[in-house]
């Protein structure tokens, strides 16, 4: 078992490495179209990097979000997406209707401030998260985290 990493440190870890972004940003005005990808590469290894640093085995506990959207998907399981102060979203999905956490989640609302426990959800490839932004651009400014919640509150 791993010891969590305090809340607000691990949203800073979080947020220093979505910082890279600023970086990605200013490659997107390099004129030069080599220069331009080369420094977008960069960026994005960079920002790659940071993260899974910031999430290696780590996991979420008493952290604070807001709530984005709570609801069930087609086969009646629950989905919430949560998100941080530094931009980042959080996805928790199928959660069994008869589970505490159904119960805790089904407590909340869009808006609302919750903390919550979890952990990252490991990609198969051996990267310690999993992120689903459809543009690198996305995954640099706004990225969404896949987690499998455990408790919420608010």
């Amino acid at each position: 078992m791993h010891t969590p990493i305090p809340a607000l440190a691990m949203v800073a870890a979080l947020a220093d490495a979505v910082a890279s972004r600023s970086a990605f940003l200013a490659a997107l005005k390099v004129e030069n179209d080599d220069a331009r990808d080369d420094a977008l590469a960069d960026a994005v290894a960079e920002g790659r990097e940071r993260l899974a640093t910031a999430v290696q085995e780590t996991p979420i506990k008493d952290w604070h979000g807001k709530v984005a959207a709570a609801n069930t998907d087609i086969k009646g399981l629950g989905l919430i997406k949560l998100t941080l102060p530094c931009k980042a979203t959080l996805i928790a999905g199928e959660i069994a209707p008869n589970s505490p956490l159904y119960t805790q989640m089904s407590k909340v609302k869009t808006g609302d401030a919750v903390t919550f426990d979890g952990a990252f959800v490991a990609a198969p490839t051996g990267t310690p998260y999993i992120e689903i932004s459809f543009t690198q651009n996305g995954m640099m400014t706004d990225p969404e985290f896949i987690i499998r919640l455990t408790a919420i509150h608010k």
